[in-house]
């Protein structure tokens, strides 16, 4: 074109568009749509909420703030080599299928027919794990209580007791 502006060629095709949808970006760690669709559909499982419209755009943000922590707390344990061995989430979804007062498979089966798949509370779980085991390596032995601070904590509350007590997000 002359005296137009030049116009280069694409040198490879533009990238496929994905279907399903990127929600967040956590460093070089993508959280999908789906994860993010599937940890909603578990928080109002393990909530009691209803399914809800109006219910679910109320958790979105939160269940994605949460989704962001525990991508960012999984790759802090990554950095500090603490890993989680599937003993430890298998052992800790046995908890939570005790907690409900179900037994593995029926909880595996709740999820299921609640859409929600097992990799799901997996997820959650593993990081869970990671990150108490991070924060063990790292504060545990940093941490000292004496016996006096124990002895104020008990006054404190044996001098507050009966009293209203406030927190501020309530104020």
């Amino acid at each position: 074109q002359p005296g137009g502006p030049a116009v280069a060629a694409p040198l490879a095709p533009p990238p496929a568009r994905s279907t399903e949808g990127i929600a967040a970006v956590v460093n070089d760690d993508i959280i999908s749509m789906s994860d993010l669709t599937a940890r909603l559909q578990l928080a109002l499982v393990s909530s009691g909420l209803p399914n809800t419209p109006e219910t679910r755009q109320r958790l979105t943000p939160q269940v994605l703030r949460g989704l962001v922590d525990e991508r960012l707390q999984l790759q802090e344990a990554s950095r500090a080599n603490v890993s989680v061995s599937e003993k430890e989430i298998n052992e800790a979804f046995g908890k939570v299928a005790e907690q409900n007062h179900l037994q593995r498979d029926q909880l595996e089966k709740m999820l299921a027919s609640q859409g929600v798949p097992r990799s799901t509370l997996e997820s959650q779980i593993r990081s869970t794990i990671a990150w108490g085991k991070l924060v063990q390596r790292r504060l545990r032995p940093t941490i000292e209580i004496g016996q006096d601070e124990i002895d104020q904590v008990i006054q404190r509350i044996q001098a507050n007791a009966g009293k209203p007590e406030y927190l501020a997000a309530e104020i």
